[in-house]
């Protein structure tokens, strides 16, 4: 019996645990399916998001140890560093002290909201330390590094191909005389 009782509790009825038979299926038959599309229709696969922004799915990330992720870190870098400005990013960077032990160069990668919503910053960042993993044998070791992406970042990195964006990140390097050329 269901129902409530005087007290305003449900009563529950019997109900079966077997499993019920398999049902048919709702969708329309093959022979009967919309002769508009084509016979068992089936959505393409979507490019991974590596491939449509122009960088390989197996690449390796950048390693921690090459990695700022300490708040004081990034802060002494905008403070007591310098920086270069591009028209999509802006590189500030610090000499690290000798005593630190670190090696290599560290990245730290600073997007903000207003560069779009958190998909589309985290493609940038993405791209940001693989371009930097790619740069990192040619760059300054005993420095600390932050790249800040500006609003048309996005679209440039939609637009363009990986060349250009590693031409634009190098470029801020070469400004800063921060990057060794190869000849």
């Amino acid at each position: 019996m269901v129902g409530l009782t005087e007290k305003g509790f449900f009563l529950e009825a019997y109900i079966s645990a077997k499993y019920q038979e398999k049902k048919e299926n709702p969708r329309l038959p093959h022979p009967h399916e919309h002769q508009g599309r084509t016979p068992c229709h089936q959505t393409q696969a979507r490019k991974g998001q590596e491939e449509a922004i122009g960088i390989g799915a197996a690449t390796a990330p950048v390693d921690k140890k090459h990695r700022l992720t300490r708040s004081a870190d990034f802060q002494r870098v905008y403070r007591q560093g310098k920086s270069v400005a591009g028209r999509h990013a802006v590189l500030y960077y610090f000499e690290r002290n000798e005593e630190s032990g670190d090696d290599g160069p560290r990245l730290g990668v600073s997007v903000s909201k207003k560069v779009g919503g958190a998909v589309v910053r985290n493609q940038v960042k993405r791209v940001l330390k693989e371009v930097f993993r790619e740069c990192r044998e040619r760059i300054a070791a005993e420095y600390d590094y932050v790249i800040i992406a500006r609003h048309g970042l996005p679209d440039f990195l939609e637009k363009s191909g990986h060349d250009e964006v590693v031409a634009m990140i190098s470029d801020l390097f070469r400004r800063a005389n921060l990057i060794q050329e190869t000849d």
